[in-house]
């Protein structure tokens, strides 16, 4: 599960849409995915309150059993995207039995969202499969 983190510089208010920092494809698309591939699982995406939390002490949850992931839905653009990349690397977590800390997926969370904002991955995406 993901707790609420300090603002980042960046960072949006709930409902306000930073176009500004999201790449061009992501700025006409305002709904999530409904499935998010983790290592060659199908987690679905579920936008609604984390059950058993408030929206102040949970913004996400993994769940590899169900494969689910939670994003609560009062957060902006750029949190979510942040939120689906931090329940990814849970899931990775889990899924290879790497061990890592909460503090150590949080700070690649920060890093990974950075790179997928700031760079074309749709661009990334085509090139690489030729």
């Amino acid at each position: 599960m993901r707790p609420p983190r300090a603002p980042m510089d960046g960072d949006c208010e709930v409902g306000e849409i930073p176009e500004v920092l999201l790449p061009e494809a992501l700025q006409k698309v305002r709904d999530l995915p409904a499935v998010l591939h983790v290592l060659g699982y199908a987690f679905d995406v579920i936008e609604e309150k984390i059950p058993g939390y408030d929206d102040t002490t949970a913004s996400g949850m993994c769940n590899t059993f169900t494969q689910e992931i939670h994003v609560a839905p009062a957060q902006c653009p750029q949190q979510k995207v942040s939120t689906l990349v931090h329940e990814a690397l849970e899931a990775m977590n889990s899924l290879l039995g790497l061990k890592l800390s909460h503090a150590k997926i949080c700070q690649l969370e920060v890093a990974l969202t950075r790179f997928l904002i700031d760079n074309d991955v749709d661009k990334l995406r085509r090139y690489a499969r030729g």
